[in-house]
């Protein structure tokens, strides 16, 4: 199972480079968990875009009794790795 949760701030650019991301990291199913709050932590291979902590991430998972590793991405790393851009208008992000 391969579970990718990229997070950052808010208009940061991980709505806007999901597809790029998921192909990346070879995965199908995208969360966007500001999108769909209350949903339950995906079950399989997925691409998770949050702006939760890596423990309200780990919570949220737990919650919904969903077990597996988890691999933590900075978005302005992912978008580093993948030779992306911030959107226009975003403060530079740290890597």
């Amino acid at each position: 199972m391969t579970i990718v949760v990229i997070h950052g701030p808010p208009g940061s650019g991980k709505t806007t480079n999901a597809s790029t991301l998921a192909r990346f990291h070879g995965v199908s199913v995208i969360v966007d968990d500001g999108a769909c709050m209350g949903q339950r932590f995906p079950a399989g291979d997925a691409l998770v875009l949050t702006t939760r902590s890596p423990d309200e991430v780990r919570e949220w998972q737990a919650q919904s009794r969903r077990f597996g590793p988890l691999t933590f991405v900075l978005i302005a790393t992912a978008l580093k790795i993948v030779g992306a851009q911030p959107p226009r208008g975003t403060r530079k992000l740290a890597a």
